[in-house]
């Protein structure tokens, strides 16, 4: 059933009325602000994740939000939508290369079968993962990295004093967040050593500038960001005298605040080093040191995927490895053919860039096998080399005999080439754009000419 649209109006298009063929690869194009994205994902994007979501119960729509339906008379044919877009993975540590594309599932299986431990320990598949109790290592908790608060990144203007804003976590009122007491008392703090909140911070002496950072026993002070005086005026409570105890220090407080909750308000303080304990590999000390055929599950999972497959075939062989071996190497050949054999399995998959992340998803989508979607990529050549658009151009088409229906938003002409079907938007962009210019298969001017 083929797909059909009409009175789309979301931002610039103008009633579109469309209808496009399924199972087929179609390619949108048109000046940059024509209304091709808000075509493909701002309006068949969004209404297929709507219904998607509109099938669920409600206790799972209360948990996924809500989105509003996309401004159409009518929609017909659409399948289930798929959005593989050039947006940053999800901002999560434990997610790395090898997680996404599905290969360090199969190297964790053959390592659980295969792999010694020099010490004599016995092995499972929980002691080659990061994210198992039994395999991470203790001292990062599996995230391969340690936090270390770095009093450089805390500073802001050394030109400044601390009751001007010197140091970054300062609020307008002159409170510094983590130091959990009020201006007023840690103007009382600076005064028993010898320098005030008003002194400018670079002309604080070393031995000064430690004090705020890391704390002093020289005197108790009551802690809190109000003072009893503008508690008193609250209505509603009673307020009661503050605790007392020594000043703590900013940086002592932002490492128990990570350890409690490794959130972007502390690590804009923190730089970020390899963990001691497992040195980056994030496995303990089983899951790192075991071998097979004198290689390291660490050492292998930070190689280049280009480098990788000669790494593996030189593995033992074993009936594991044998029925293991050809996905395995399907999966590193579509991670070259995409461009992708410059990184490692190891690779935390927050660092790579949009086009990076874009083409990895497609190699997962390809993996996990799925047919009868809609699938819709934001140019997925964007960034990649010429030599690595044959690879592209094959993976779709493998997406496209699966069953799948591709809405490619595309400007190289030789990727629009390829397409089966053409819709080109413009003539111009924001109000001059909006309109189809062209629907059908591709003529001689890829960019859209009818």
């Amino acid at each position: 059933m083929d797909l059909s649209l009409s009175g789309a109006s979301e931002h610039n298009l103008k009633d579109v009325d469309l209808t496009l063929p399924s199972g087929r690869w179609i390619a949108v194009t048109g000046p940059s602000g024509s209304g091709k994205t808000t075509l493909v994902f701002d309006t068949l994007v969004r209404e297929g994740q709507r219904r998607f979501l509109g099938s669920l119960s409600a206790r799972a729509r209360h948990f996924l939000g809500k989105l509003g339906r996309a401004p159409l008379v009518s929609l017909s044919g659409l399948p289930a939508t798929i959005s593989v877009g050039r947006r940053a993975i999800s901002a999560n540590s434990r997610s790395t290369v090898g997680t996404r594309c599905g290969l360090l599932g199969p190297l964790r299986v053959l390592f659980a079968r295969r792999a010694e431990d020099p010490h004599g320990e016995p092995l499972s598949l929980g002691s080659f993962s990061f994210n198992h109790p039994d395999g991470a290592c203790a001292a990062c908790q599996g995230l391969g990295v340690e936090d270390l608060v770095d009093p450089e990144l805390l500073v802001a203007d050394p030109t400044k004093s601390i009751r001007e804003g010197a140091l970054r976590p300062t609020l307008k009122n002159g409170y510094t967040v983590y130091s959990q007491v009020t201006l007023e008392v840690l103007e009382r703090i600076c005064q028993a050593h010898g320098f005030s909140v008003h002194t400018p911070w670079e002309d604080l002496e070393d031995a000064q500038r430690e004090v705020v950072l890391f704390g002093t026993k020289a005197l108790k002070v009551p802690f809190g960001k109000h003072s009893l005086e503008s508690r008193m005026k609250w209505e509603g409570i009673t307020a009661r005298p503050r605790e007392e105890g020594y000043y703590r220090g900013l940086i002592p407080v932002l490492r128990e605040t990570l350890l409690r909750n490794r959130n972007d308000n502390v690590l804009r303080y923190v730089r970020s080093v390899p963990c001691s304990g497992c040195q980056g590999s994030r496995l303990a000390r089983p899951g790192r040191e075991a071998l097979l055929g004198g290689h390291r599950l660490p050492e292998l999972l930070d190689l280049r995927t280009a480098l990788l497959g000669s790494a593996l075939e030189a593995l033992p062989s074993s009936p594991v490895w044998s029925a293991l071996a050809p996905g395995i190497s399907a999966r590193l050949s579509r991670l070259v053919s995409l461009g992708l054999g410059h990184l490692s399995l190891a690779r935390e998959s927050t660092t790579l860039s949009g086009g990076e992340a874009q083409r990895l998803r497609l190699a997962a989508q390809l993996n996990a096998g799925l047919s009868g979607l809609l699938i819709a990529l934001d140019e997925p050549t964007l960034g990649l080399h010429p030599e690595g658009q044959a690879g592209m151009r094959e993976v779709l088409d493998e997406l496209r005999a699966l069953g799948n229906t591709l809405l490619v938003v595309e400007h190289d002409p030789d990727m629009v080439r390829h397409a089966d079907h053409l819709v080109s938007l413009g003539p111009g962009a924001g109000p001059e754009g909006g309109r189809i210019l062209h629907s059908g298969p591709p003529g001689a001017d890829p960019l859209g000419a009818p």
